[in-house]
Parts: C-alpha cells; structure tokens; sequence
C-alpha cells in the first residue's frame, strides 16, 4: 500500500484515546533531546535518533508530549517528528 508522510503539525490531532505513532526526523546534529517540558530551558530526559518511534498523546502550541516504548514521556517540538498517512487518508 502507498503511503504518504506528513508533518506532525498537519496530520490528525491525537487524544488521549487514541495516540498516533510519529517518528524522529533526521536532524543536522543527528540526535533530538527529549525534554521534561515544553522547551530548551528544561532538563533533557534522553536523546532519540533518526526514526525512533514515540506515541502522541498531547499537543500544546508547537510542542508535543510523547511517550516513548518503554513508557517515559517528555517534550519536543513538533517539527521535528513526522507520520505515515495512507493515501486513503488513514493512518
């Protein structure tokens, strides 16, 4: 099945009853810090990489809480996460 792939900012919004999978982007520094809340003035919790995988259960403005595989959750800016959408306009 063709996909396609969309920004996190475009695609549909999660809630709480549903959390979307979004993947890291690469990034020029080849890593992203999750962090404890919404922006660089908070405390790094851990360091993802190209295409790891995190739920979206929340969206405040630009910033996204996620939740990793093993459960922990922190904060990163939408731009750098993305989505598969089907061409049917699932996900």
């Amino acid at each position: 099945m063709m996909a396609l792939f969309s920004a996190a900012g475009l695609s549909l919004l999660a809630s709480g009853a549903f959390a979307q999978t979004y993947y890291v982007e690469p990034t020029s520094d080849g890593f992203l810090n999750l962090r404890s809340g919404r922006g660089t003035g908070h405390s790094i919790i851990t360091t993802l990489y190209a295409d790891d995988a995190v739920t979206f259960p929340e969206q405040r403005g630009n910033r996204l809480r996620v939740r990793l595989p093993d459960g922990e959750v922190g904060w990163s800016a939408e731009k750098y996460l993305y989505t598969y959408i089907n061409l049917d306009g699932t996900v």
